[in-house]
């Protein structure tokens, strides 16, 4: 609902106050907004969403990016009413090969080759 409301929030503010001071004389001001709990609030910013992205490389590494979801309209109004705004994307992060430890004598009793580690 607010979503849609938004868009026409200043003429319908405008309306109101005109309609308001030709019928009372009264000169006042109004803030439009929607309630919300607590919970309410808590259960929007929940939409908020964080992620890691991992795409291996060719050479063995592993590309991750920590991402999250961008917020609706309705949820960057409630961060901004509430003082607060998401950082910014962190940079990707490349991690190294993975080398496997195994224990000397290990790979003689499954009788498996031990170049496949190097």
């Amino acid at each position: 609902m607010l979503d849609r409301s938004l868009k026409h929030r200043d003429a319908l503010f405008q309306h109101l106050r005109n309609r308001w001071q030709d019928l009372f004389g009264l000169k006042l001001e109004v803030l439009l907004y929607e309630l919300l709990t607590p919970r309410q609030a808590l259960d929007q910013l929940a939409g908020i969403q964080m992620l890691d992205v991992e795409l291996p490389t060719t050479g063995g590494r592993k590309l991750t990016l920590r991402r999250y979801t961008q917020p609706d309209t309705a949820t960057g109004l409630l961060l901004q009413r509430l003082g607060r705004e998401l950082p910014g994307q962190s940079p990707p992060k490349l991690s190294s090969p993975m080398k496997m430890k195994v224990p000397q004598g290990a790979l003689a009793l499954t009788g498996m080759d031990p170049s496949i580690l190097i």
